[in-house]
């Protein structure tokens, strides 16, 4: 094996503060020669004996690159449904490439708040909202967690990632986005005469029932329990049920008689690749009424 000077515990005088040194970064441990200082110089040389000697070979430092190459591919797998990415997956690719461009030859334990800020503001400069912005940073802060996990990052190294708030309003040159509005009746009645029979039913459905757009493309007569006054529709498929989360929509007096007129086309299965089509292309955006 080869070998490796182990970091001294050493005195700061000026401050009266032990300190120890890691892969180029220094670790304040507490008050000189105090036993808690002691404890957490132990414990941070356990970790890194752990982390550069693992296995009998020294392990180099690992750089930022190399974080965001084993993430991604993590991602790739994980944050997906059916076999396809979902958007989680886009997001994180987004939050990340600020990193990449900023950080990637970075000692990968090098990577501390400041660094974090840095790509906060170069986020904040690229013209995104106040709201993004923090949850694209928490991604960041998300794939070191990640790292610890994995002993690719220091617990340290996320834990002081954690200490950075999130941007507040009125404290930020980030902009803010103006909340989504319902759509009008008005509107949505006039756009009901531009759609065929079976799609306008299913904007009818979707306002009545509050489902998501992709939910009233999985109505089918077989998967509603029509036994009490209230259907009951649980769809195959829905955006929690990762979360092992379950999803009812329940159908009233109104949404029945529409269904009721459907069963011969099988409710709105052949129908799906119409409606998201309708909905994504911007004729109708009813899902923030629906969820205001």
């Amino acid at each position: 094996m080869s070998s490796r000077k182990i970091p001294a515990y050493r005195h700061q005088k000026s401050r009266n503060l032990a300190v120890v040194r890691l892969d180029g970064r220094d670790h304040y441990l507490g008050p000189w020669n105090s036993p808690e200082s002691k404890a957490k110089y132990d414990r941070l040389i356990s970790e890194w004996l752990c982390r550069n000697h693992k296995n009998g070979i020294r392990r180099e430092p690992s750089t930022v690159r190399d974080l965001l190459a084993n993430y991604v591919r993590f991602a790739d797998q994980y944050y997906r449904k059916n076999g396809s990415r979902i958007r989680e997956f886009g997001c994180i690719i987004e939050s990340l490439r600020f990193v990449r461009r900023l950080h990637e030859s970075d000692l990968v334990d090098t990577f501390g708040p400041l660094a974090l800020k840095r790509v906060r503001e170069a986020m904040v400069e690229s013209g995104w909202s106040r709201k993004y912005i923090n949850k694209q940073v928490a991604r960041v802060v998300r794939m070191f967690k990640w790292g610890v996990e994995h002993e690719l990052v220091l617990p340290g190294t996320w834990q002081t990632l954690r200490a950075v708030p999130g941007l507040k309003k009125g404290r930020t040159k980030a902009h803010e986005y103006e909340p989504v509005q319902p759509v009008s009746d008005a509107v949505v009645e006039a756009t009901l005469s531009y759609l065929s029979s079976i799609v306008a039913d299913m904007v009818r459905i979707h306002r009545l029932t509050g489902c998501r757009p992709t939910e009233i493309c999985l109505f089918r007569p077989i998967d509603i329990d029509r036994s009490g006054d209230v259907w009951r529709f649980m769809p195959p498929m829905h955006k929690t049920e990762h979360q092992e989360k379950c999803r009812i929509i329940l159908i009233g007096p109104q949404a029945q008689v529409i269904l009721t007129g459907e069963l011969q086309s099988l409710f709105f299965e052949p129908w799906a690749i119409a409606y998201r089509r309708v909905h994504s292309g911007g004729l109708l955006y009813l899902e923030g009424a629906i969820h205001a």
